[in-house]
């Protein structure tokens, strides 16, 4: 249900997408992200690939666990892969640009990602990740009132802590796994920007 709630606002989806892609503009220092391959880890139906594809042109490829997501984005023209980064084809490699949006805090092993996503980046390339920041001010009042009112959950809390995340990170956790794959934290605010370093 809170997928299908997510997929159907396609104005709030365009809107965050559009804001993403002048953030990637910017750290790229690219006037034109025409004929760049982007990668979206975690793409469900491919609304930010197609939304690049059609207002920058970019060559979109998308991974994702859920089969119906797969066959939805693939069927938009999106290259892709259904299942985790790891196991993608080869034609996965080079990416100038990969995302993901939403998806680091489900991850069990989000250094092992990091990891993978520093093989197929290009020199120079973009890794651009949202995910809840622990030291929000939001995710401490949740957090206070995760323990205060423990037996009944808010609606709030179950908001911003579901099951599913299984991991959240800070501005320092993010440029610990970074680091450990030299690359360049390039900045940090409610998300983090990462370039892959030219190593010799």
């Amino acid at each position: 249900e809170y997928l299908k709630l997510r997929r159907n606002n396609f104005k709030r989806l365009n809107k965050r997408a559009e804001k993403i892609f002048k953030k990637i503009k910017h750290y790229l220092n690219k006037t034109s992200l025409k004929n760049l391959k982007m990668l979206d880890v975690g793409c469900d139906t491919g609304n930010l690939l197609n939304f690049g594809k059609m207002h920058f042109k970019i060559i979109p490829f998308g991974i994702d666990v859920s089969s119906r997501a797969i066959q939805v984005a693939r069927a938009t023209g999106i290259h892709t892969y259904e299942g985790v980064i790891e196991n993608a084809p080869k034609s996965f490699k080079e990416i100038e640009i990969i995302t993901a949006i939403d998806v680091l805090e489900h991850i069990h092993s989000p250094e092992h990602f990091f990891h993978q996503a520093h093989k197929r980046l290009k020199n120079g390339g973009i890794l651009y990740i949202e995910t809840p920041n622990n030291q929000s001010v939001i995710n401490r009042i949740g957090k206070f009132m995760a323990k205060r009112y423990s037996r009944k959950p808010s609606p709030i809390v179950q908001r911003l802590f579901p099951r599913e995340h299984v991991h959240y990170f800070t501005k320092n956790s993010i440029q610990i796994m970074a680091q450990k794959q030299h690359l360049a934290f390039l900045d940090f605010l409610m998300t983090s920007y990462l370039r892959k370093l030219n190593i010799t």
